[in-house]
């Protein structure tokens, strides 16, 4: 557990969610900025588990986003029934980019 500025406890980010992330990924989607697709971070095996670990603890601790996970292109895609309605759109995302 980490504490934050307000003395609150927060959950460390474990190698099981990042894990359990990178399972649930799509398979035969685009890559993103990073150029990364689903299959590549799949097929790594632990390595690449261990090293996302890492990097989301060191995220998740020093409250530091890199500046490339704030760059994004947003395209909603429309879902069913009224256009002018927000909620009828949807925009995914990756578990990582940059």
């Amino acid at each position: 557990m980490v504490k934050d500025n307000g003395d609150v406890e927060m959950p460390d980010v474990t190698r099981e969610e990042v894990a359990k992330a990178v399972r649930r990924l799509q398979n035969g989607k685009a890559a993103g900025e990073d150029k990364l697709v689903a299959e590549l971070l799949k097929s790594s095996g632990e390595t690449v588990i261990e090293w996302s670990t890492e990097l989301m603890q060191e995220v998740w601790l020093t409250k530091k986003v890199p500046q490339d996970w704030r760059n994004a292109t947003l395209i909603p895609l429309f879902k069913k029934k009224d256009r002018t309605q927000c909620n009828n759109y949807s925009v995914s995302g990756k578990v990582l980019s940059g």
